[in-house]
């Protein structure tokens, strides 16, 4: 996640949304259309912040098969 020589998984489209699931040190852990995650550097993405329940993000957690909150 601290480099950029990592593997492309696919390219976003310009202004293509996607839902950030955690950031670290720069880096937005993203969900794919496809229920897989990607980490994309936070330095690309113009980020619209909006409160969602606690339930949505547990579900969205679940997609992805990561841990719930």
């Amino acid at each position: 996640r601290s480099a950029t020589t990592g593997t492309v998984l696919r390219l976003l489209n310009q202004n293509e949304p996607v839902t950030a699931l955690t950031e670290v040190d720069g880096w937005l852990q993203i969900l794919l259309d496809d229920n897989t995650t990607a980490w994309v550097s936070a330095e690309f993405v113009d980020v619209t912040r909006t409160q969602v329940p606690v339930a949505q993000v547990d579900e969205l957690r679940a997609r992805a098969g990561l841990p719930l909150l």
